[in-house]
């Protein structure tokens, strides 16, 4: 099975990004509800970013045409460490990702808002980073 590599040093690279969201394989709708969700944390201004799967980015063209003013990474140009390096908040439902961001220090915020169907079914099967102590994408946005 696939381990990635967790832990990262990058002393030179500045956190200059509030909130990046890690996509995985979202529907198109979801990817536009993420869009909404990060918009929001947009106009409160914060820097937000959304990084495509490498792997699943059938959405990328459509994350490029209409973003107001998100960050769109490509995983061609900057790496998945610098990318959590520089980062505040690493924001999924669940993904690796979190995991690699939780391990370098990063906090993790848990999308509880585009599959809220998901999310009830990762609480219920106790997912470590669906539970109390880390925070999920509602409180987030309602702030």
């Amino acid at each position: 099975s696939y381990v990635p590599e967790t832990i990262w040093k990058n002393e030179d690279l500045e956190k200059m990004v509030d909130y990046t969201y890690y996509l995985g394989n979202e529907t198109q709708e979801d990817v536009l509800r993420i869009v909404n969700s990060l918009q929001q944390l947009r106009q409160r201004g914060y820097v937000v970013a959304i990084r495509p799967h490498p792997l699943y980015n059938t959405h990328s063209k459509f994350l490029f045409q209409d973003t107001n003013g998100l960050l769109v990474e490509d995983a061609k140009e900057l790496s998945i460490e610098d990318s959590l390096l520089r980062t505040q908040h690493a924001v999924s439902l669940y993904s690796t990702v979190l995991l690699q961001a939780h391990l370098n220090g990063i906090e993790v915020v848990v999308d509880d808002v585009t599959d809220q169907k998901k999310y009830q079914k990762l609480s219920e099967l106790r997912f470590i980073l669906a539970d109390n102590e880390v925070p999920v994408l509602s409180e987030i946005v309602s702030k």
